[in-house]
């Protein structure tokens, strides 16, 4: 039986087994921009010393995978790993921030082999939104994380909230403004854009 190749990473599913004996995971730094920034320097180190990695197309404010592998786009071919990609990427932004983006993709794209999306759906639309060959797309059924000790546990007790959550292209306000009128509910949202921001009192936030 052929060796199995070993990889880096960013996308850390320690609970199975074999992934976890395969994969090198690099720890991610604080969600500031500087820490964002030391996980760029961060990949472009591990990848000069493998032959393949698995980044996440959607991690952090300013994307620091994304921008390692444009990077990585700039040196030759004989020196760059194969890339995957995974994530929920197919939407972009709106005018000339969309515009960046995809001249950045299409960069990033001389280093990535392959795009792994999580519904067969996103692939049509990641392929015209920007400008991706459908061939480069796999869809791949998102990655669990349960163990045997996860699935035998007891359930978890049940709650009485509302709960939203996600980064990517949210507005909150709109929902903030809402909750601020419905007093008798509890609200939970998962994200890190409420940072600093003052909330209604029947609010729970967190992101991890």
């Amino acid at each position: 039986m052929p060796e199995k190749t070993p990889f880096v990473t960013t996308m850390d599913y320690a609970h199975h087994i074999e992934y976890a004996s395969r994969a090198r995971v690099l720890s991610r730094s604080d969600r500031s921009i500087r820490g964002e920034l030391k996980s760029i320097f961060r990949i472009l180190g591990a990848t000069r010393l493998t032959k393949v990695a698995l980044l996440d197309s959607s991690s952090g404010r300013i994307h620091p995978d994304f921008l390692a592998v444009a990077l990585l786009g700039f040196l030759p071919r004989s020196r760059r790993p194969l890339v995957v990609f995974m994530g929920a990427m197919w939407q972009k932004n709106a005018g000339v921030k969309g515009f960046v983006q995809k001249i950045i993709l299409h960069l990033a794209d001389k280093a990535i082999v392959r795009y792994a999306v999580q519904s067969t759906d996103e692939i049509p639309l990641f392929s015209a939104a920007w400008g991706i060959p459908e061939s480069k797309l796999r869809f791949v059924p998102y990655f669990h994380t349960f163990t045997e000790k996860l699935l035998t546990a007891p359930p978890p007790p049940q709650e009485n909230h509302i709960f939203a959550g996600g980064n990517s292209h949210r507005d909150y306000l709109p929902y903030l403004d809402a909750i601020d009128s419905l007093r008798e509910y509890e609200f939970v949202i998962a994200t890190n854009l409420l940072e600093g921001r003052t909330l209604p009192p029947n609010v729970r936030w967190s992101y991890q």
